[in-house]
């Protein structure tokens, strides 16, 4: 059986060509519209998703608003159970991508 196409897709690969052709039209007319080394860069990066930083080590506290939200406890009694600010525990959560799972708690890539 050939594999058909839906009538979107063929619309999407004529409209992909079409795109790509003006592009390429445009860039000749208007050199300004050729993408620099850095936007080219920063999109092969995006595509190949190489990690990012490092994850942190956590500390103490860290690890103890983990377990905690990892019980599904909200921030704000997180905050009243260790004695800190709610901004702490989220500034925690945020700067150590909480929760962790178990097996990535202390990992560093």
């Amino acid at each position: 059986m050939k594999n058909m196409l839906s009538l979107r897709e063929r619309y999407e690969d004529a409209y992909r060509k079409a795109w790509i052709k003006q592009v390429k039209k445009d860039q000749k007319d208007n050199p300004k519209t050729v993408p620099n080394r850095r936007i080219i860069k920063g999109m092969s990066l995006e595509r190949h998703n190489k990690g990012g930083a490092p994850k942190l080590k956590l500390n103490k506290r860290a690890e103890a608003i983990n377990k905690l939200l990892q019980k599904k406890i909200a921030q704000k009694h997180i905050a009243d159970i260790l004695g800190i600010t709610r901004q702490e525990v989220f500034e925690t959560k945020r700067r150590y991508n909480l929760p962790r799972e178990k097996g990535e708690i202390n990992d560093r890539r």
